[in-house]
């Protein structure tokens, strides 16, 4: 199993993550959507090759400090959520293209957020990034 390289757990009334997810390395596509996961472990870190994570219509409310070692990870979406802030190690993932935070209940965003490459950002109005990404309503 630790070969895999998609996992698709969408709908299934998950509400945590194991935090063996760490040991597969070769994911690189995780779709958990429609869940009632509230927080995701520190070892999502370890998925060093992941390029996808998505996890919208979950009761997420903040993402790990590790979410930043995901060098790889081009597209995150965390749409319908319950996201009050946002760590700054989000603004490690320079391989990030396309970021969906529409429908949470973020009051602001890291700086270091709108110093990165997307190019598609998705959020809620009033939030932007001065002098970052075009935003996507």
């Amino acid at each position: 199993m630790t070969n895999l390289l998609g996992v698709n757990i969408n709908a299934c009334k998950l509400s945590t993550l194991p935090n063996s997810i760490g040991k597969l390395k070769h994911l690189k596509f995780l779709s958990l959507d429609r869940n009632t996961i509230s927080t995701l472990p520190n070892e999502i870190g370890e998925l060093s090759n992941l390029e996808h994570l998505y996890i919208d219509n979950n009761v997420l409310t903040a993402f790990p400090p590790s979410i930043g070692e995901l060098s790889n990870l081009r597209r995150l979406s965390a749409s319908n959520n319950r996201l009050t802030s946002l760590p700054r190690e989000i603004g490690n993932l320079d391989s990030l293209v396309a970021l969906d935070l529409m429908s949470n209940q973020l009051s602001n965003i890291p700086e270091e957020l709108c110093k990165l490459g997307i190019e598609e950002l998705r959020l809620d109005n009033p939030l932007s990034c001065k002098n970052g990404p075009k935003l996507i309503q």
